[in-house]
């Protein structure tokens, strides 16, 4: 059997097929559409699919996978999960969230996790020792910070997240790079000493992602595991989860 994750983000979707619990096939795209998924679906014969969406819901794309699969699930609030939410208004709380704290759950239960999804947003969330989602913050993605201060200031330059980042910098650019990138890494850090307090516990492990987080391994203290398909893996669990369901 062959499953297709589909995370469809703030900036692009992400496609992942697995083949016996692994992945064989990734693509991203700007745009899902339904042609698009009728080439994919026919080139590696997908017999199930499961969807998460930031956007706005594109029922059209809904109705064409529930019509061409054997099973269709679009990730939302009311879905089955192997871990507990503990959140004020879980029908407002990202799917993206949901998948990737499954994730870090499956690859680390029984001890905390902080999850740092860094893309167009930022979220660093927290997944206790009982495979609870306890929440966690969204704040602004790098390329967001850096455009930001770029737009709402007269004379500040639009800069590029990748180059020199030096521990102060020592002109414009690296002053703002830095502020970007050494400040993330400080909110994810001073997290981590949170979590730590709050919980009376270990360190938590601090898993990072998204397209940001090669970036960010670079400069953290902590020790943190790097994983590029958490998400995908997170929405592959869940879909495990529900197989009896």
């Amino acid at each position: 059997m062959k499953s297709l994750t589909i995370d469809i983000g703030n900036s692009s979707a992400k496609l992942a097929v697995f083949a016996q619990g692994e992945i064989c096939h990734r693509e991203r795209v700007p745009k899902i559409t339904c042609e698009m998924l009728d080439k994919i679906l026919a080139t590696h014969g997908i017999d199930e699919a499961i969807l998460s969406s930031v956007a706005h819901a594109d029922y059209a794309i809904d109705d064409f996978l529930n019509n061409r699969l054997s099973r269709y699930v679009r990730l939302s609030h009311v879905t089955p999960l192997p871990i507990g939410i503990d959140y004020a208004t879980p029908h407002t709380l990202g799917t993206d969230r949901i998948a990737t704290a499954v994730a870090a759950w499956e690859l680390n239960p029984e001890a905390s996790s902080l999850v740092v999804d860094a893309g167009t947003a930022a979220t660093i969330d927290v997944v206790d020792a009982k495979g609870n989602f306890c929440g966690g913050n969204i704040v602004a993605g790098l390329a967001t910070r850096l455009k930001a201060l770029n737009r709402y200031t007269g004379a500040l330059p639009l800069v590029d997240a990748q180059g020199d980042v030096p521990q102060w910098g020592y002109d414009t650019v690296t002053a703002l790079r830095s502020g970007a990138v050494l400040g993330l890494v400080a909110e994810i850090e001073a997290t981590a000493q949170r979590v730590m307090t709050r919980w009376q516990c270990a360190q938590p492990v601090i898993f990072l992602t998204g397209g940001d987080a090669p970036l960010l391994a670079r400069f953290m203290n902590l020790p943190v595991r790097l994983h590029n398909d958490l998400l995908a893996f997170g929405l592959y669990r869940i879909l495990r989860y529900n197989d009896d369901i």
